[in-house]
């Protein structure tokens, strides 16, 4: 039996976040997903052996080229797209939000895959999915 127990923080996040530019090594990012021109994502898991070690996952997303909210109803006057964040752990039902920093917690230990994908209002996904993989020990 798949036991999801997991528990979120949200925090810091870019509501309407085209791009953000981080001091942090991109070797830690997936590469961007996406086609140059339209909507992007990438992500990674942040301190992910420290965190593993406590049976804790911190997932950081960028997006580009996208809104992840639709203040002032910006889209129907521009166009703009408007997306978000869908984040899922194995198998577990999936977590929509429009943060860009999720903490899943508790995990059982063995391998797990955490996916986060950039879908639209309509679910259709925006991008192909960054996969991370994290083993708790």
């Amino acid at each position: 039996m798949l036991l999801c127990v997991l528990a979120m923080l949200l925090a810091g996040s870019t509501h309407t976040a085209i791009a953000q530019l981080k001091t942090l090594a991109d070797t830690d990012w997936t590469d961007w997903l996406g086609p140059d021109s339209g909507p992007q994502l990438r992500a990674r898991l942040k301190d992910k052996n420290q965190n593993a070690a406590q049976h804790i996952a911190a997932v950081e997303a960028e997006v580009r080229n996208v809104f992840l909210d639709n203040p002032a109803n910006v889209v129907p006057q521009t166009g703009a797209i408007v997306g978000v964040l869908r984040y899922q752990v194995d198998q577990c039902a999936p977590v929509v939000t429009i943060e860009t920093r999720l903490t899943f917690q508790q995990l059982a230990a063995g391998n797990h895959v955490i996916t986060v994908a950039l879908i639209g209002q309509d679910n259709r996904p925006l991008t192909p999915k960054a996969n991370l993989q994290v083993t708790i020990p």
